[in-house]
C-alpha cells in the first residue's frame, strides 16, 4: 500500500485505502491510472503478487 500511496503521490495512507477499496469503473479508473504511474516511472511490479 506504501508503494502506491507514494506514486499517488497521496500524503495520507487513508486516501490511498479509500481508493483501493473502490469497486467497479471507478475502482478500474484507479487500477488504470496506478499502472499508468508505473509506466510512466518505468516501474516494473511481478503482478503474480495481486493474484
Amino acid at each position: 500500500m506504501e508503494v502506491i500511496q507514494s506514486l499517488m503521490e497521496h500524503e495520507k495512507s487513508e486516501t490511498t485505502r479509500i481508493y483501493a477499496q473502490l469497486s467497479g469503473k471507478l475502482g478500474r479508473n484507479f487500477i488504470r491510472r496506478t499502472f499508468s504511474l508505473f509506466k510512466q516511472r518505468n516501474i516494473i511490479i511481478n503482478v503474480s503478487l495481486f493474484n
